[in-house]
């Protein structure tokens, strides 16, 4: 089975962009890509513009086509038609009077795109290659290769592999390195969610452990008379037990099934937002993930079961005399 899937050549640099008049300048990313590479797409861009069109072509003004982050267009209120001015700091030159010049290139935005990534809504920019090139001034060069493959959880091995391959002086960088920080923010959000719905869930358990000790001590004289008959205490132990577990399974039922609706009207709605400085992403991420699913759920039963021990054996040491005379 083939992993890589669609590989395609970039340029990438980092730039300068001048808003008309010099009024406000800012730094961000342009990146180079080629829309017209046979199979399918590397990246899902096409999908992201909200203004604008996916055309890096030839435009109007004659300037090379430019796609921005929505967030960046934004700060230079560059709507479809502008032009601005990128300036590289790759290629930079020394002029015969000992004078850095770097190169630099008048652009025309063509559209916008919003991924919902704060790192790429707010830095990053589009052109074709042949335009990247030539304010980088890396002739028929590319910066690398971007692969898309066909299982995203694969890349970091498939990246090594690559690299084993390659050898020095070439690396690759994989999405989830590039990402490292925003899923140890997320695993660390993950593992104190996990430490709260554990709290709750010990919570639940003292509810069924005292709601069986009520049970207990109302059915006192009905337990003294069912032991009298011949009921055994482990048969009255076990009574109890199945009761606990009983509501043990209705409410991990009944919140495995409300946990799972709510999971899937934050994936299909994105109603939670969330400040995109701090976790680089708008909205709040969700994934079904059965394993886990199943852990908690095991988890919940265990202690369900757990805690119906105690009034269960309080019950099956009850003496049928006492128990009947109880008041």
């Amino acid at each position: 089975m083939e992993v890589a899937v669609a590989p395609a050549p970039f340029v990438q640099t980092e730039t300068a962009v001048v808003m008309p008049g010099g009024g406000y300048v800012e730094g961000a990313i342009l990146r180079g890509i080629d829309p017209d590479v046979d199979g399918p797409a590397v990246t899902d861009i096409v999908d992201q513009i909200r203004s604008g069109e996916y055309d890096l072509g030839e435009t109007e003004s004659g300037f090379p086509p430019l796609i921005m982050g929505a967030s960046l267009a934004e700060r230079f209120a560059a709507y479809p038609g502008r032009v601005l001015t990128l300036v590289s700091f790759q290629g930079i030159e020394v002029t015969s009077l000992g004078m850095a010049q770097p190169p630099f290139r008048r652009f025309e935005v063509v559209g916008q795109f919003r991924t919902g990534m704060y790192e790429f809504d707010n830095k990053y920019m589009y052109t074709s290659i042949p335009a990247a090139q030539e304010i980088t001034r890396l002739g028929d060069a590319v910066t690398g290769l971007e692969v898309r493959v066909s299982d995203p959880m694969q890349a970091e091995q498939i990246a090594l592999q690559i690299e084993d391959e390659l050898g020095l002086p070439y690396r690759a960088i994989n999405w989830q390195t590039e990402n490292r920080s925003l899923f140890s923010a997320l695993q660390l959000e993950k593992m104190a969610m996990g430490i709260i719905l554990l709290l709750i869930v010990i919570v639940a358990a003292f509810n069924i452990i005292s709601t069986l000790v009520m049970v207990v001590a109302d059915k006192t004289r009905e337990i003294g008379i069912l032991k009298s008959m011949g009921l055994r205490s482990r048969q009255v132990q076990k009574v109890f037990m199945l009761q606990g577990l009983l509501i043990g399974i209705v409410g991990s039922t009944l919140g495995g099934a409300g946990g799972l609706l709510v999971t899937w009207a934050l994936d299909h709605y994105q109603f939670i937002e969330i400040p995109v400085e701090v976790y680089f992403i708008d909205h709040l991420p969700v994934a079904f993930d059965p394993l886990e699913i199943g852990i908690i759920l095991g988890v919940s039963l265990l202690i369900s079961f757990l805690a119906t021990i105690y009034p269960a054996r309080q019950s099956a040491r009850l003496y049928p005399v006492k128990a009947i005379r109880h008041e």
